[in-house]
């Protein structure tokens, strides 16, 4: 990886032959700040290293999206998440 800080982490990384296309980070209760802004920061840093607008949070019960800049956030919860896969 190029220039990435590495003080953050993410939790999955999706990729499609060599081009990462996704990421899915893991916060089980969003409703704490600290931990969800924890949580982000590893997710915004590997969005900007990979160049994506979209990150995944799963998530206990949440089932939003939140625009964070030029960001998007989809939070699903982890039932729904499994169903879908």
């Amino acid at each position: 990886m190029s220039n990435w800080s590495g003080k953050g982490e993410v939790d999955f990384v999706i990729k499609e032959g060599l081009n990462v296309n996704g990421l899915i980070q893991v916060c089980w209760n969003i409703y704490d700040e600290d931990k969800k802004n924890a949580e982000l920061k590893g997710l915004f840093e590997a969005m900007d290293e990979f160049n994506l607008k979209t990150g995944l949070m799963i998530t206990e019960d949440s089932d939003i999206e939140e625009n964070i800049g030029d960001k998007k956030i989809k939070y699903i919860p982890m039932w729904k998440w499994l169903l879908d896969i």
